[in-house]
């Protein structure tokens, strides 16, 4: 029993010693510890300031997308059959002229039919003959018969005054009247053929109409019966060749246009906004009812949340068909926007298609080509990627005017490089040193957190429409925590200060 109270009466004593050491360190170290925090609360926090400035900056963004051709055909096979011919041109790769005879069809079956219409036709034609021969045939015989008519008419007569008179029996009387009505007879049948004849013919007409639209159905279905490209064109798929059988409507190739390439470029909602020229008003109407105005005010509030920039949908020109009018161009008359001063809708997509300045460009392993190109339309939001279209065109002079050692062509992944006019008065600020709608600015050697408004934004800064002056100092290196009065050391970094005048860029946008 006195061996475990002592044990226990060992630990004891440990533990109470080790106490009171830890206690006499945390009292010793105290004084010290807040010392050395007063000294560093006191100690001014080192930052990199760049020195607000306004100046021109010059928007750009940057899409990416597939080259297409603009014109593309499908050779569909408007009869069945077997492939007799192929054009020796007809690869993939190549390129075909317009008119040329891709493929033809064996026309065996349709030439049989026709050849049937026409023999069909032709007894049609023999049966009118006929029949006319018929009508002037019934009409001689009337002619004739109507005589006889007369004729038997004064024998009746005569007969009948000898039978008055005693001379003539009532049988020669009646024989007389017998005669007549043989004449009237004959005559009454001829009157009704003559009737039924017409219309008769009437309907030989017809069939006959009816087997020559046949007979020209014919000559259609075998003029289907060649393929024939309606521009010229470079084959990009081809799934028939010679001896394979073929039914209606399967498509045997596709074509792709020359003449003009386009690219829709994929651009985050709202990127493009910052390029474009000022959209067109729209002419307030009169004072009218409240319903008019609340649908007016319902419309501008749908105009607004719209990501796209486009307007009401305009027609646009056919590449085909030289004699219409481009979008914009003056129509009959003047229009409202014209009478009152304010640009048309069809003028403002030329004005975008004036100062947006696109180029492709293809970057690959060993390749870096650049083509210039042209603004063209927006193609809408893709609701899967959330992004917005907009189609550029690249025609044979623009691509010649390009890298000429990389040929543009269908199915080549490409950038889209959108440049817009230079903006004057632009507060650049990296967009590092924006934290959600504020920047931090050293003042009188403290830091102060300040709300923006941002005018509009890029990829790697933004121009601050509110909330900051130039003169200001932003602070661009990262303070955790950023507290508004801590004490700062600001120092001017000249690499951000060059690297942001780079990316303004408006002496290269100037250009």
């Amino acid at each position: 029993m006195s061996q475990p109270k002592s044990i226990l009466k060992r630990a004891l004593i440990f533990f109470g010693l080790v106490g009171l050491g830890v206690g006499a360190y945390l009292w010793l170290t105290r004084d010290a510890g807040s010392a050395r925090g007063r000294a560093r609360g006191a100690q001014a926090q080192p930052v990199r300031v760049i020195v607000a400035a306004e100046a021109s900056a010059v928007p750009r963004v940057t899409g990416y997308g597939e080259v297409t051709a603009q014109r593309t055909w499908q050779g569909v096979a408007e009869v069945g059959g077997t492939i007799i011919d192929m054009d020796p041109s007809v690869q993939v790769g190549r390129i075909v002229r317009e008119g040329t005879v891709l493929f033809e069809i064996d026309p065996g079956e349709l030439e049989l039919e026709k050849q049937r219409s026409v023999a069909t036709a032709k007894g049609v034609r023999a049966q009118l003959a006929e029949i006319l021969a018929r009508e002037a045939s019934a009409k001689a015989s009337l002619e004739v018969e109507e005589d006889v008519l007369a004729l038997a008419n004064k024998e009746l007569e005569r007969t009948e005054s000898l039978h008055r008179q005693g001379t003539a029996s009532l049988s020669e009387v009646e024989a007389a009247e017998a005669a007549v009505l043989s004449a009237k007879k004959s005559v009454v049948s001829l009157r009704n053929t003559l009737a039924e004849l017409p219309a008769s013919r009437r309907i030989l007409q017809a069939q006959l109409e009816e087997v020559d639209a046949g007979v020209t159905g014919a000559e259609l279905v075998l003029a289907r019966t060649k393929v024939v490209a309606p521009f010229t064109m470079r084959v990009s798929e081809l799934s028939a060749t010679t001896g394979q059988s073929v039914s209606a409507n399967q498509v045997v190739v596709v074509g792709e246009g020359l003449d003009v390439l386009e690219v829709t470029a994929r651009l985050p909602i709202g990127g493009i906004d910052p390029l474009l020229p000022a959209r067109p008003e729209r002419s307030r109407p009169e004072a009218g009812s409240e319903a008019e105005a609340g649908s007016e005010a319902e419309t501008g509030s749908e105009g607004e949340a719209e990501p796209e920039p486009e307007p009401e949908p305009e027609p646009e020109p056919n590449p085909d068909a030289g004699a219409e009018a481009e979008p914009g161009e003056p129509g009959d008359g003047p229009s409202d926007a014209e009478e009152s001063g304010q640009p048309r809708r069809g003028q403002w997509f030329q004005r975008i298609a004036e100062v947006v300045q696109p180029t492709v460009r293809l970057r690959v392993s060993g390749v870096d080509a650049a083509w210039p190109a042209r603004f063209s339309r927006f193609a809408g939001v893709d609701p899967l990627t959330r992004t917005t279209g907009v189609v550029v065109e690249v025609d044979r002079s623009q691509r010649r005017e390009g890298t000429g050692e990389v040929t543009l062509s269908s199915g080549l992944h490409v950038s889209v490089d959108f440049v817009g006019a230079a903006k004057s008065g632009c507060l650049a600020v990296p967009i590092d040193a924006v934290h959600d709608g504020v920047v931090h600015v050293a003042v009188d050697g403290q830091l102060e957190r300040r709300t923006i408004e941002i005018d509009w934004a890029q990829e790697e800064f933004v121009c601050v429409a509110a909330g900051l002056a130039a003169g200001d100092q932003i602070i661009v290196s990262e303070v955790i925590p950023a507290v508004d009065g801590m004490r700062v050391a600001p120092t001017e970094d000249v690499y951000e200060t060059e690297r942001l005048a780079g990316l303004l860029g408006a002496d290269e946008g100037s250009q």
